[in-house]
């Protein structure tokens, strides 16, 4: 009887071993499949990121899209005004990338805040994420009000140029006109001799 009783209690020690490992196993296995997880959800997030920069840079192809995109509407004094209300004649011609550099971390800790409950390991990615994009979506909008510029001043340019060459054919004509007036002249003056 002792030696069955020790049997059992051996036997006992040791499925409760075999339990404790397999409680630690699953545990472990949890923990990898939450890192998992969250690594799929990260790129989920990122692609999702991705994915709207690449239908931005489609929007961007477009003209009319593009000025829609980037808050740009017609006014009809002052030309083209962009979201802020700045008409086209103070945009900036140059471009300072640095500008882009310096984000504000309220707009990604807001936006993560609304998606629930985020680690902050997440929050930063997401937010570092975010800053790029917002980065690469403002030069996108500069670069359509630079276009937008620079096809003002190309038109304002042939103008000019139509102009020039309007002047030119009038002071041609003008030039004929007197040349002719001045051999009439001449013929009429060696005629009087």
């Amino acid at each position: 009887m002792a030696s069955e009783e020790d049997a059992m209690n051996s036997q006992s020690t040791e499925t409760h071993t075999e339990v404790g490992e397999f409680t630690s196993c699953i545990h472990e296995s949890d923990k990898d499949t939450k890192k998992e997880s969250e690594l799929l959800w990260r790129r989920v997030k990122t692609t999702t990121l991705l994915t709207y920069l690449e239908s931005k840079a489609r929007i961007m192809t477009v003209p009319h899209l593009a000025l829609t995109s980037c808050g740009i509407k017609q006014s009809d004094v002052e030309g083209f005004i962009d979201r802020t209300g700045t008409p086209m004649s103070s945009w900036s011609k140059n471009v300072n990338f640095f500008d882009f550099d310096c984000r504000e971390a309220e707009t990604s800790v807001g936006v993560n805040s609304q998606h629930g409950l985020l680690d902050e390991q997440d929050a930063s990615y997401m937010g570092e994420m975010l800053n790029r994009v917002q980065t690469v979506t403002d030069v996108m909008e500069c670069l359509v009000k630079r276009v937008l510029v620079a096809e003002l001043e190309s038109n304002n340019a042939r103008q000019k140029v139509s102009l020039g060459q309007e002047e030119i054919k009038k002071k041609s004509i003008q030039i004929e006109t007197m040349s002719e007036k001045l051999d009439e002249m001449d013929r009429f003056a060696s005629g009087t001799n």
